[in-house]
């Protein structure tokens, strides 16, 4: 095979070549931007729903009354008399409640909220059972 004369070059077939990579590499890259666009409101979606449940997380508005209201019943036996450590622990949990409530620390307020309930209602069975056995 002899080499080309004056004039004839290889371009075309280089470019041709050139042509054909760059259409296999574009399409794999068109496949790619296509599917990015079908994926990319779904996954904004995804994150906004995501940040949406982790930063909202509502007070504990229920938990707190509850736990106000067995307070209130260890206090109506005399459980700050008849269980004096386990009521003033109570009250020491219910504090941190509504700290952490008042700082907008909702999970934290509901953890107390719910530990002050569980300890007030212990305060009250044994305040009662101290006026039943004297």
């Amino acid at each position: 095979m002899t080499p080309p004369g004056p004039g004839v070059t290889l371009g075309p077939i280089r470019s041709a070549q050139s042509h054909h990579n760059n259409y296999l590499i574009g399409a794999g890259s068109k496949n790619i931007m296509h599917l990015t666009k079908i994926i990319r409101p779904y996954l904004v979606v995804s994150l906004l729903l995501a940040a949406f449940a982790a930063g909202c997380v509502s007070a504990p508005v229920q938990e707190m009354s509850d736990a106000r209201q067995a307070l209130q019943a260890a206090a109506d036996v005399g459980a700050q008399r008849d269980a004096r450590d386990s009521y003033t622990y109570a009250l020491e949990l219910m504090r941190e409640a509504e700290e952490a409530l008042n700082r907008g620390e909702y999970t934290l307020a509901r953890e107390r909220a719910l530990a002050a309930k569980a300890a007030a209602l212990a305060a009250r069975s044994e305040a009662v059972n101290q006026t039943s056995n004297p």
